[in-house]
């Protein structure tokens, strides 16, 4: 999901944003597509909110939140079969108030990244590196603190990809997850944003970017 779009207000979990946290404990709806997450303790609490669930294997259903309906399939297709059946509401405050959470938290984070410290806070580091992604930019993103940074600091765009081991939160990743997109993607920009210990990790692989003359953007 786009950062810039006025209608997300980002990530939840450990990675998420406060306005996200804060739709989550007063949502009466909660629409999960494709999502295995995994820390239940930032979900509704269990009745409080009505589940609905999509995923293509139907063991899911369930397994974070309880769900009274369970609709399997491709994401893609289910959710052009249902939004014509999406009514709008006249009553506009839920969105707002996500809305109006959203500009005080990228206000938050832009004055985090933009001090002038000594040393250098890495939140600036993240920053820059994304004013200056291309709009067709592959970012792979090691496990760890910085995880958070990229999360928060780099604002993914339309086009963009973005990849971080998830479910396994494996360190070392970022390097090796950008070797194979460039391979598969020769043409887009493809950048590791890793932290010292996973490039202290993983470094060696830089081996294998040279052998295949891969133009490896890296960050540490």
């Amino acid at each position: 999901m786009p950062d810039d779009s006025p209608y997300t207000t980002g990530g939840i979990g450990l990675l998420g944003t406060k306005p996200s946290q804060e739709a989550l404990e007063d949502c009466d709806t909660l629409l999960i597509v494709g999502s295995s997450f995994p820390y239940i303790e930032f979900m509704p609490k269990p009745g409080q909110a009505k589940g609905v669930q999509i995923d293509l294997d139907p063991k899911r259903f369930g397994l974070r939140y309880p769900v009274e309906v369970g609709l399997v399939g491709d994401s893609r297709n289910a959710l052009q079969e249902l939004t014509p059946l999406l009514k709008r509401k006249e009553d506009r405050k839920f969105l707002e108030v996500a809305q109006a959470g959203m500009k005080d938290w990228w206000e938050l984070m832009e004055k985090r990244a933009t001090r002038s410290d000594k040393p250098m806070k890495p939140q600036l580091v993240a920053r820059e590196l994304g004013k200056r992604l291309k709009d067709e930019a592959i970012v792979s993103c090691d496990s760890g603190t910085i995880t958070t940074w990229w999360a928060r600091n780099i604002l993914a765009r339309q086009g963009q990809m973005h990849m971080v081991s998830g479910n396994l939160a494996t360190m070392a990743c970022g390097l090796p997850y950008t070797l194979a997109a460039q391979v598969a993607f020769p043409h887009r920009q493809c950048v590791a944003f890793v932290g010292d210990g996973g490039f202290s990790m993983l470094m060696a692989d830089f081996v294998t970017a040279v052998k295949y003359k891969l133009p490896i953007n890296a960050s540490r």
